[in-house]
């Protein structure tokens, strides 16, 4: 029964991944409820051919279209190919992990490596429900055609004049000529009621910031410095401290990061969406500047984008739109009643997105660039960052996990629904659960020693390991469809862009674990301005993906000798060897910024202009002798 689950739902999965791939083709909406029975049909046939009975793929047939419909029921908004997508596709995860436990349950293993396979197992049972919600997330964009929220700005909401608005710009130990820059993008706003509060703080060397203090007295009076130190509680503390120091006729407060420039109507182009008293927060996209024609800047752009376009904006369709910590507004008064930024939370600005939801208000997501920031030149840069950004959701739920709880009546409950808390959870949850799954390769690894030590290895069914790898294919390509539809059409784009995404998997486990271990590391801003650096440094930055990835690799060959033949040892070995590659992205990854920055200095050298020769004086000689 297991196998015949596993392969109707592999070829419902297939046929749905067809269609959507080309729907933006064939674009038959009147006929397109057909795409269901299809699909439905396409089960029923592999459980005909799988079992032999007929009336046995009836039953899948007509049951794959009853479970269609009733998701169907439940997310009335899809369209019927993206419903027929997201049910196939939650299917298969969960066919994929049943036939699992039950070839471990049936294969014979020795009982040592069936309780390491059972702990695997359980891992990955508890990883499921939360790859479900996440992999919706990232679809919906292409799964539906009606949206209820405003997706692009309105020209209806332009204002050039309105309440006054506070714009913070904190900034630590950055360079003066990008902060600059970031100011007078901030002088230029075409609208007129509003100033600018620049918060240094702990900057030790007076070089960096006194140029800051001066940039403001030149701008005017609407342009406020400030350099604090000591001060603590890192960006939240001083964004607590600008709060402190606001005008007391200021309704709006707008967060801005220092290297951002900003486009002239960054205030005129939101201020007006406040006009409804339940919004509490607009936040625009994160971009980035200053990559293009520098393949590896270009792929940590890509990869950047993949979440501004797909998983925020279904975040803000769910009315649980998050902040991101730059290009925002926000409500004065809520940000007040809900007691202002966390300074514990290293993610202070998605932890304030649960608070302000919790209270009762409303927020929205635009995915539209009105300003762009620089990317970090080095991967040990963008590294710590991805950690920072990974480790403060999981701070977020062990935080807040009681409102969250389905039927809690802890305060703040009652403003979320079900899907609402379960998406806000899976912010952080599914960091925390992936963290503790990928404990599971080392299980996985040690009933590979264990088998292999033996002399009883199970045979490996041929037949569901080549399912498995279409259904996982037809994922990807889903995948693929998101980013080249809502992304970029671009096929080399998509590779780097996943390329990048690749060589943070031990820095996204690692940190999911540290923040559920509750292990506290030093808050630190995300270094974009160095260019110094070498190639041995960079390779010391990934010196434990190196280390990890020799005992990987030394795990597959070992694995793979002792397969001698045998299907399942082999397929374990070949599992081992990609983790080891996935762990060398890193280390290649750190090379290839390194080149880029060096490209960069290279080029700027070229570029800037030649010293000029002081004309000799009347005490020089010039000639030749």
């Amino acid at each position: 029964m297991a196998m015949t689950f596993l392969m109707s739902t592999v070829a419902a999965c297939v046929t749905a991944t067809l269609l959507l791939c080309l729907r933006p083709t064939l674009r038959p909406p009147k006929h397109e409820w057909a795409a269901l029975w299809l699909c439905s049909a396409t089960a029923g046939a592999a459980a005909t051919v799988l079992s032999g009975s007929a009336v046995l793929g009836l039953v899948v047939l007509m049951a794959w279209y009853a479970v269609v419909l009733s998701v169907g029921a439940a997310l009335p908004w899809l369209h019927p190919t993206g419903l027929a997508s997201i049910t196939s596709m939650w299917a298969f995860g969960i066919a994929e992990l049943a036939w699992l436990a039950w070839f471990t349950a049936t294969a014979g293993l020795s009982p040592a490596a069936g309780v390491l396979a059972a702990v695997w197992l359980l891992l990955a049972a508890l990883e499921l429900p939360w790859r479900m919600i996440h992999n919706y997330l990232y679809q919906e964009v292409i799964s539906r055609d009606r949206w209820d929220l405003p997706r692009v700005l309105s020209p209806d909401a332009h204002r050039s004049t309105g309440v006054m608005v506070s714009v913070h710009v904190p900034c630590y130990a950055e360079p003066p000529d990008v902060v600059i820059g970031c100011l007078r993008s901030l002088a230029a706003q075409e609208y007129d009621s509003f100033e600018v509060l620049v918060i240094d703080n702990n900057t030790p060397d007076e070089a960096l910031w006194r140029p800051l203090e001066a940039c403001c007295r030149e701008l005017g009076p609407r342009f406020r410095f400030f350099h604090v130190a000591p001060l603590t509680g890192a960006k939240g503390g001083a964004l607590n401290f600008a709060l402190a120091h606001t005008d007391p006729d200021a309704v709006l407060i707008a967060v801005v990061d220092s290297d951002y420039q900003v486009e002239k109507d960054f205030l005129s182009a939101t201020v007006g969406y406040f006009d409804d008293p339940r919004l509490a927060h607009l936040q625009t996209r994160q971009d980035y500047r200053d990559w293009t024609g520098d393949p590896y800047l270009a792929g940590l752009y890509w990869e950047y984008r993949i979440a501004s376009s797909t998983y925020l904006v279904s975040r803000s369709e769910w009315r649980v739109a998050m902040s991101i910590g730059t290009m925002c507004v926000i409500r004065r008064a809520a940000l007040q009643q809900v007691g202002g930024w966390s300074e514990e939370c290293v993610t202070e600005d998605s932890e304030l997105s649960i608070r302000l939801h919790a209270a009762g208000h409303s927020a929205v997501y635009f995915d539209l660039a009105l300003g762009r920031g620089l990317i970090p030149r080095h991967f040990a840069d963008y590294a710590n960052q991805r950690h920072r950004w990974t480790r403060g959701p999981v701070q977020e739920v062990l935080t807040h996990w009681r409102m969250l709880l389905p039927g809690s009546r802890a305060a703040g409950s009652a403003a979320f629904s079900l899907p609402q808390r379960l998406i806000v959870m899976h912010h952080g949850w599914h960091e925390l659960v992936r963290g503790v799954k990928g404990l599971g390769i080392w299980a996985l690894a040690a009933t590979a020693i264990v088998m292999a030590a033996g002399t009883d290895v199970p045979a490996l069914p041929v037949l569901p390991l080549i399912a498995i790898g279409i259904g996982r294919l037809a994922m990807t390509a889903t995948g693929m469809r998101v980013f080249w539809s809502r992304v970029s059409p671009s096929f080399g784009a998509a590779a780097i862009a996943a390329l990048s995404s690749r060589s943070l998997g031990w820095v996204v486990w690692t940190a999911g674990l540290y923040g559920w271990a509750g292990r506290r590391r030093r808050w630190g801003r995300t270094g974009k301005f160095d260019d110094s650096g070498s190639l041995p440094q960079a390779l010391r930055s990934t010196r434990v993906e190196l280390a990890m990835a020799g005992l990987w690799l030394a795990i597959g060959v070992g694995v793979l000798a002792a397969a001698d033949g045998r299907a399942l040892l082999t397929v374990l070995a070949v599992l081992f060897l990609a983790q080891a590659w996935s762990l060398l992205l890193a280390p290649m990854q750190a090379v290839r910024a390194e080149l880029s920055v060096r490209r960069r200095v290279a080029a700027a050298s070229l570029l800037a202009p030649l010293p000029r020769q002081a004309a000799p004086d009347a005490h020089t000689r010039v000639g030749t002798r």
